[in-house]
């Protein structure tokens, strides 16, 4: 059975059963025409419109900036404060904004630190990714 996602589009279909905390990969696209990345995958290159991708599974990149979210949005489901980073993948020429479980201080993960991409369980009991350090 597949976990119920935020946004299933997001990870690579085989990660979906994924338990937390687990490693996984997130769905970016290639373009056919142009070469460039796409985050998420969609029909059509984000760049320069021409159909046609080859799958580019994100698991590792690492940390350009990170901030802490003070402030809860409404209907928000994850408890005030939470660090978000942006993740750089180098091998999609790619830029991911992302929260990291656990964490309130964004000192914790200063730019340069490697992260790794992971299943998370949010507290209304959805699936959605996250990044983490390797232990």
């Amino acid at each position: 059975m597949t976990a119920a996602w935020v946004a299933a589009e997001l990870i690579s279909a085989a990660n979906r059963d994924a338990a937390p905390g687990a490693p996984i990969r997130l769905a970016a696209a290639g373009c056919l025409a142009c070469g460039r990345c796409s985050f998420p995958a969609t029909g059509a290159c984000t760049w320069c419109g021409a159909p046609g991708s080859d799958p580019v599974p994100l698991s590792s990149g690492t940390a350009v900036a990170s901030t802490a979210v003070l402030h809860r949005t409404p209907g928000a489901v994850v408890k005030v404060p939470f660090v978000v980073v942006l993740a750089r993948f180098e091998q999609a020429g790619l830029d991911v904004l992302g929260r990291v479980p656990g964490a309130t201080d964004p000192d914790a993960v200063p730019p340069g630190t490697p992260l790794h991409v992971v299943a998370e369980s949010l507290p209304d009991g959805r699936m959605h990714y996250a990044f983490a350090a390797p232990q």
